[in-house]
């Protein structure tokens, strides 16, 4: 599970990385201070050349702290305080994520994976979801979280998380 939080007041990123997998629930936090403020100018890109799967990717208007996550193992129901945007990615078909808060669909533009224990989507490294951050109320005076459940082998060159333009933001 990754938890991507800005401090819009401190210009400082902290990402929370928990493994489930591990036993124990193994944590890491990763902390960067920022020389410029992010600017979510129009939209956030997740999952470029990313090779693996992801689901509930959820974006919150406040910066989420590694207690907040105490919520990571369950569905949400959009209606949480400060939930701007939540994507279960469960539909296992077609080509749209439904957006659980305010209808915002997105454009998957992958395959579904299906077992057991849930379903996801599978990126294939040559397709991200970008979410228009027009239709969301963050700036970059605004703090936010972005979190998302994924699962991959060690890559190179693929980007979990960006935002901007893609010309030399975040």
């Amino acid at each position: 599970y990754v938890s991507l939080n800005y401090d819009a007041y401190n210009q400082k990123t902290a990402v929370y990385v928990i493994n489930s997998s591990a036993e124990g629930a193994e944590q890491t936090k990763l902390v960067r201070h920022l020389a410029k403020p992010i600017n979510p100018d129009s939209r956030l890109t997740v999952g470029s050349g990313f090779k693996g799967k992801m689901h509930q990717l959820v974006v919150w208007n406040v910066n989420r702290s590694i207690s907040d996550l105490n919520d990571m193992n369950y569905a949400k129901t959009g209606i949480e305080n400060n939930i701007v945007g939540y994507w279960p990615m469960d539909e296992a078909s077609g080509k749209t994520a439904v957006d659980k808060v305010r209808g915002r669909n997105l454009i998957v533009g992958s395959s579904w994976f299906i077992d057991p224990s849930g379903k996801s989507a599978v990126f294939d490294g040559n397709r991200s979801v970008v979410i228009n951050t027009e239709l969301i109320p963050i700036t970059s005076v605004d703090n936010f979280s972005l979190e998302f459940w994924f699962s991959g082998s060690a890559q190179k060159n693929a980007t979990l998380f960006s935002c901007g333009k893609g010309i030399g933001d975040v």
